[in-house]
């Protein structure tokens, strides 16, 4: 069966004492390096990895894997190349992985950010932004005008200090309603965008289930909440980037796809999982019509 795609190599070179390895492309995971900057500044690298794509070949580092996790044979091989590795992490197909290291804090009630703001900066609020992060990375949307604000997240660069200037004018509530304004613009175009793309997905079976699948490589959340009310129990969102194929998984809970994901070398959540493809390697669901129109 197809396996996760990750390098045992590692393909940078690391010149600092403490390294932060985060998840990539992640709101969640960025908001966790953030949260570990905030305390260590210039004085820690910082690397977005894929999950479980942590390098082995590191030699006497202060590790931080951060919304993220490590396989067991890796965490064996940092310990006995005397690395210090503390893992934060909330997908609960990885616990065990997780519980595998001697210091970690593991907890699936709360996102990977919020997390990491409570282990960096124990003595200090959890800041509001990182507060809409997790009622988004949870799905729970408790919050009044998450939505809008993660829109407008998504306009921002990965940049630590572009965050730092953001999270002031989101905890300010004058600056914060006009970066609602902003992100309600940005959530209508994203709305529109999913209803045309949502039109492309085709029934598969896949695990003994007939779901809706679409090829796209943006909105892959959203997309997959909204195709799977649509036929439920699960939907997939699926794109091809950087020579391998990305399987996003959503579903009610009812199945639960960490499970699934786990199969072909990733993990997750219950209701929201992912895995990572060869680039040539067959989709693993069976057409059973293509679907035109919603």
């Amino acid at each position: 069966m197809p396996r996760l795609i990750h390098k045992r190599k590692n393909d940078r070179s690391f010149s600092k004492k403490i390294i932060v390895f985060y998840h990539k492309d992640c709101l969640d995971g960025f908001g966790a390096a953030w949260s570990a900057w905030k305390k260590f500044g210039n004085r820690a690298e910082y690397a977005a990895v894929s999950p479980y794509a942590i390098p082995e070949d590191l030699k006497g580092k202060q590790i931080y894997i951060l919304d993220n996790a490590c396989r067991p044979s890796v965490l064996k091989k940092l310990r006995e190349n005397k690395n210090a590795v503390t893992i934060i992490d909330h997908h609960s197909s990885s616990e065990e992985n997780v519980k595998a290291a001697s210091e970690y804090v593991f907890n699936v009630k709360h996102s990977g950010a919020v997390l990491a703001w409570r282990f960096f900066r124990p003595k200090k609020a959890v800041p509001r932004m990182l507060k809409h992060v997790e009622d988004m990375d949870i799905w729970r949307f408790k919050m009044k005008n998450t939505r809008e604000i993660i829109a407008g997240l998504d306009l921002s660069d990965f940049n630590f200090k572009v965050w730092n200037r953001l999270a002031g004018e989101i905890e300010n509530p004058r600056q914060r309603k006009s970066f609602v304004e902003k992100g309600r613009f940005v959530l209508k175009y994203q709305n529109k965008l999913m209803e045309q793309v949502s039109q492309n997905a085709e029934i598969v079976k896949f695990h003994g289930h007939r779901v809706l699948a679409v090829n796209s490589p943006v909105l892959e959340s959203e997309l997959g909440h909204h195709l799977y009310k649509k036929m439920p129990p699960m939907a997939i969102v699926w794109w091809r980037a950087n020579g391998v194929i990305k399987v996003s998984l959503r579903s009610n809970e009812k199945a639960d796809v960490s499970k699934i994901a786990v199969k072909y070398g990733g993990g997750g959540h219950k209701g929201s999982s992912g895995f990572t493809l060869p680039a040539d390697a067959k989709l693993p669901w069976r057409l059973i019509q293509k679907r035109h129109g919603r």
